[in-house]
């Protein structure tokens, strides 16, 4: 894993992409890898976070579940991985690289939510599919 360049003029890091594997049964969380980026696409994501989940299952750990941010590169990288966050064909799991269980993929909800505040904020409303207005004054 990593750039596998051997160059000096690589770009300069803008980010750090942190893999950190939470216990759902008891009372510890260890980040596991981070990789200083300046941005990946899809693929190369949805690789990386392949390879974290096998090198985990390695180690005994049963990994459940997915949470990331809305991004559009998250979302695209956990549909090159099976799962389909499209409203039209909802699929919120992909399979382990290794066993073949479902790996299931959740949305980290404060970042949605701050993600709607700040569409609403920018646009001051939005509509729904029947011309109903949805506007910020409803998140004061």
């Amino acid at each position: 894993m990593g750039a596998e360049i051997d160059d000096d003029e690589l770009p300069v890091a803008k980010d750090a992409l942190v893999f950190l594997v939470n216990s759902l049964n008891g009372n510890w969380k260890v980040p596991v890898a981070y990789f200083l980026i300046n941005g990946l696409n899809a693929i190369e994501r949805a690789n990386l976070i392949s390879e974290a989940l096998t090198h985990i299952h390695e180690t005994g750990v049963d990994i459940v579940s997915l949470t990331f941010d809305g991004t559009s590169t998250n979302i695209s990288s956990v549909n090159e991985l099976g799962a389909n966050i499209s409203v039209d064909n909802l699929k919120h799991y992909f399979p382990h690289p290794v066993t073949k269980e479902p790996v299931y993929v959740i949305l980290d909800a404060c970042h949605m939510l701050k993600l709607v505040r700040n569409c609403l904020a920018s646009k001051g409303s939005l509509f729904d599919g029947v011309s109903y207005s949805v506007g910020i004054i409803y998140l004061n």
